[in-house]
């Protein structure tokens, strides 16, 4: 089964400012679903702006790295919601030693 994932940001009620992540998974088999839907408080928009752009593997200390002002335990819960809702994949390397 091939899917497709993305996300789709957009502004919710009218003069509140309030952000709303959709994630949307695609297969052929199941057509569209719609896997999560949640306020993103302003606070997390650019954490939640990077994750949707990013083309390329990341950690989460990347993440943390480009967005000190989030604290890295929530950095690791929107990345569980994100994996939960199938937009994420997590890969597992084996831990690098040190020289």
């Amino acid at each position: 089964m091939r899917v497709a994932l993305f996300a789709v940001f957009g502004i919710a009620g009218a003069g509140q400012g309030a952000e709303i992540l959709r994630v949307i998974s695609w297969s052929r088999d199941a057509g569209e679903q719609n896997t999560l839907q949640m306020n993103v408080p302003p606070q997390y928009s650019p954490t939640l702006r990077w994750l949707a752009d990013l083309k390329a593997a990341f950690t989460a200390g990347d993440a943390a790295d480009r967005f000190p002002e989030v604290p890295f335990e929530q950095h690791q819960k929107i990345l569980d919601v994100l994996t939960r809702a199938r937009y994420l994949r997590l890969l597992w390397f084996p831990r690098l030693r040190k020289p």
